[in-house]
Protein backbone atom coordinates (compact mmCIF):
# COMPACT_ATOMS: atom_id res chain seq x y z
CA UNK A 1 0.00 0.00 0.00
CA UNK A 2 1.38 3.39 -0.99
CA UNK A 3 0.85 6.24 1.42
CA UNK A 4 0.59 9.56 -0.38
CA UNK A 5 1.12 12.69 1.67
CA UNK A 6 0.11 11.00 4.91
CA UNK A 7 -3.53 10.54 3.82
CA UNK A 8 -3.59 6.94 5.02
CA UNK A 9 -2.15 7.98 8.39
CA UNK A 10 -4.88 10.61 8.78
CA UNK A 11 -7.60 8.06 7.96
CA UNK A 12 -6.18 5.59 10.47
CA UNK A 13 -5.91 8.31 13.14
CA UNK A 14 -9.50 9.42 12.51
CA UNK A 15 -10.75 5.82 12.72
CA UNK A 16 -8.91 5.34 16.04
CA UNK A 17 -10.28 8.63 17.40
CA UNK A 18 -13.84 7.65 16.46
CA UNK A 19 -13.41 4.23 18.07
CA UNK A 20 -12.16 5.84 21.29
CA UNK A 21 -14.98 8.41 21.28
CA UNK A 22 -17.56 5.63 20.87
CA UNK A 23 -15.99 3.66 23.72
CA UNK A 24 -16.14 6.73 25.98
CA UNK A 25 -19.76 7.39 24.96
CA UNK A 26 -20.72 3.80 25.82
CA UNK A 27 -19.04 4.05 29.22
CA UNK A 28 -20.85 7.33 29.98
CA UNK A 29 -24.24 5.93 28.96
CA UNK A 30 -23.73 2.84 31.12
CA UNK A 31 -22.66 5.01 34.05
CA UNK A 32 -25.75 7.19 33.64
CA UNK A 33 -28.01 4.13 33.30
CA UNK A 34 -26.33 1.32 35.30
CA UNK A 35 -29.30 -1.01 34.71
CA UNK A 36 -31.29 -1.99 31.65
CA UNK A 37 -34.03 0.62 31.43
CA UNK A 38 -36.54 -2.00 30.28
CA UNK A 39 -36.03 -4.94 32.65
CA UNK A 40 -33.60 -3.69 35.32
CA UNK A 41 -30.86 -6.25 34.59
CA UNK A 42 -27.24 -5.29 35.21
CA UNK A 43 -25.85 -8.12 33.06
CA UNK A 44 -24.61 -7.78 29.46
CA UNK A 45 -25.47 -4.08 29.18
CA UNK A 46 -25.38 -2.41 25.77
CA UNK A 47 -25.42 1.33 25.16
CA UNK A 48 -28.21 1.97 22.65
CA UNK A 49 -28.33 5.00 20.36
CA UNK A 50 -31.84 6.48 20.25
CA UNK A 51 -31.03 8.26 17.01
CA UNK A 52 -29.24 6.08 14.47
CA UNK A 53 -25.45 6.04 14.72
CA UNK A 54 -25.17 6.05 10.93
CA UNK A 55 -27.84 8.62 10.10
CA UNK A 56 -27.34 11.17 12.88
CA UNK A 57 -23.57 11.67 12.90
CA UNK A 58 -23.90 14.95 14.77
CA UNK A 59 -25.43 13.10 17.76
CA UNK A 60 -23.23 9.98 17.76
CA UNK A 61 -21.45 10.92 20.94
CA UNK A 62 -24.21 12.97 22.57
CA UNK A 63 -24.83 11.46 26.01
CA UNK A 64 -28.53 12.36 25.69
CA UNK A 65 -28.75 10.07 22.66
CA UNK A 66 -28.34 6.86 24.62
CA UNK A 67 -29.82 4.40 27.09
CA UNK A 68 -28.55 1.17 28.61
CA UNK A 69 -30.30 -2.01 27.56
CA UNK A 70 -29.34 -5.60 28.34
CA UNK A 71 -28.52 -7.60 25.22
CA UNK A 72 -31.92 -9.32 25.31
CA UNK A 73 -33.94 -6.12 25.53
CA UNK A 74 -31.63 -4.41 23.04
CA UNK A 75 -31.95 -6.81 20.14
CA UNK A 76 -33.99 -9.90 20.76
CA UNK A 77 -37.14 -9.39 22.84
CA UNK A 78 -40.51 -8.26 21.62
CA UNK A 79 -40.58 -4.50 21.93
CA UNK A 80 -36.81 -4.16 21.51
CA UNK A 81 -35.63 -1.16 19.47
CA UNK A 82 -34.19 -3.42 16.78
CA UNK A 83 -37.11 -5.87 16.55
CA UNK A 84 -40.04 -3.50 17.10
CA UNK A 85 -38.91 0.15 16.83
CA UNK A 86 -42.47 1.53 16.95
CA UNK A 87 -43.34 -0.47 20.06
CA UNK A 88 -40.06 0.67 21.63
CA UNK A 89 -40.81 4.30 20.75
CA UNK A 90 -44.22 3.99 22.38
CA UNK A 91 -42.67 2.36 25.47
CA UNK A 92 -40.02 5.10 25.63
CA UNK A 93 -42.69 7.81 25.37
CA UNK A 94 -44.64 6.28 28.27
CA UNK A 95 -41.66 5.52 30.53
CA UNK A 96 -39.12 8.22 29.63
CA UNK A 97 -41.11 11.07 28.07
CA UNK A 98 -38.31 13.63 28.38
CA UNK A 99 -35.87 11.38 26.53
CA UNK A 100 -38.51 10.52 23.94
CA UNK A 101 -39.29 14.21 23.37
CA UNK A 102 -35.57 14.96 23.01
CA UNK A 103 -35.20 12.24 20.35
CA UNK A 104 -38.28 13.45 18.51
CA UNK A 105 -37.21 17.12 18.63
CA UNK A 106 -33.59 16.51 17.64
CA UNK A 107 -34.28 13.72 15.17
CA UNK A 108 -37.40 15.36 13.78
CA UNK A 109 -39.08 11.95 13.93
Amino acid sequence: MVIIGGIMNKKIALRKANKLALKCWKEQVKALYPKCVMCGSTKRLNAHHLLSYRLYKKYRYDINNGLSLCSGCHKFRKGSPHQDPLIFADWLNKNYPLIYNYAVRVGKL
